[in-house]
């Protein structure tokens, strides 16, 4: 039975409210978490912290779930990648991890190198301990010959347990038939997808997927592109595999919608 009386419970918490406020966190030192700008190379810093606390420890900021007031950790975020992570191909300014950055309100670290392959992403990452215990999204092999899966399986499991992770898959370009559907550059990209899909059902982004969906069908190249199982021209920076800044602000509010959605 609960002991504390029902009609006394409301007033409980309007004396605890009063007492841990805004004002008693920031005095005895507490981060609280608001709109940042860039801090670090690589950082985009929302909520960054104290100069007492460490970023790269995910306990020091948690959300509550109103309905059931359970509590779940608020991580900053490492994304891992080659250009497609770096961005801004375009020069709009655009990336996916500071498009996290602004709808999730979080830090998130942007470890893309462009021309990278899947080992030497692994190498940097794994290097880098102190955010193995940050949710982390995976976007690798774009420049492989081969299929990324056990450099992917190694950073997945150099994560400390417990770790939210995401991998993202792989893009065809739209420029030549090498690329559509059918071809050879399509029907690699095709086997490397469904590797990934496959090893991480719960935990796998098909962006390729979600690109050819966002074509415009008012538009006659947007709509051979979709016949062709291509990501459309109009998100498409002058047809490579690399996205627009329009296509990475899609992609970046799909996946701040899936970590939303898992409460990662």
């Amino acid at each position: 039975m609960d002991p504390i009386n029902p009609k006394y419970r409301s007033n409980m918490w309007s004396v605890v409210s009063r007492k841990f406020s805004r004002r008693y966190f920031l005095k005895n030192g507490f981060t609280v978490v608001g709109v940042g700008l860039f801090s670090a190379p690589g950082l985009v810093a929302c909520g960054q912290p104290n100069a007492a606390s460490d970023v790269s420890d995910p306990v020091t900021n948690w959300s509550v779930d109103g309905n059931n007031r359970q509590q779940h950790k608020i991580r900053p975020i490492a994304c891992w990648g080659d250009s497609l992570t770096e961005g801004n191909e375009d020069q709009s300014g655009v990336t996916y991890p500071n498009v996290l950055a602004s709808v999730l309100n979080r830090t998130v670290y942007n470890g893309g190198i462009g021309g990278q392959k899947s080992a030497q992403i692994k190498a940097r990452m794994l290097a880098d301990t102190a955010k193995h215990s940050w949710m982390t999204i995976i976007w690798a092999g774009a420049n492989n010959s081969s299929l990324p899966d056990d450099d992917i399986a190694a950073m997945v499991a150099a994560l400390e347990p417990g770790t939210p992770f995401l991998v993202l898959s792989l893009l065809n370009g739209n420029a030549d038939s090498h690329s559509w559907r059918g071809g050879d550059v399509y029907n690699a990209i095709f086997r490397m997808n469904s590797s990934m899909a496959s090893t991480y059902p719960d935990n796998y982004f098909d962006v390729r997927a979600f690109l050819i969906s966002q074509y415009d069908p008012n538009q006659q190249q947007d709509v051979r592109d979709h016949e062709h199982d291509s990501p459309p021209t109009s998100l498409m920076y002058r047809g490579s595999i690399h996205p627009t800044g329009q296509g990475y602000k899609l992609i970046g509010q799909r996946i701040a919608s899936i970590i939303s959605a898992n409460k990662w």
